[in-house]
């Protein structure tokens, strides 16, 4: 995962907004738990925005 994409990105030029998904790892065990966070910020997700959503489980 690139951590300063944030940082480096100015996505507001560009028709696309970022979830950022943060866990443990990769695997349907660790990211399936983000899923209700996933889908709240995919109702008000604007264009530019890059949101980070994290799981320290």
């Amino acid at each position: 995962m690139d951590s300063n994409l944030i940082y480096q990105q100015n996505l507001k030029q560009y028709d696309i907004a970022i979830l950022l998904l943060k866990a443990r790892s990769n695997s349907y065990d660790d990211l399936t738990p983000l899923v209700p966070q996933i889908l709240k910020k995919l109702k008000n997700i604007q264009k530019g925005q890059i949101i980070k959503i994290e799981s320290w489980q």
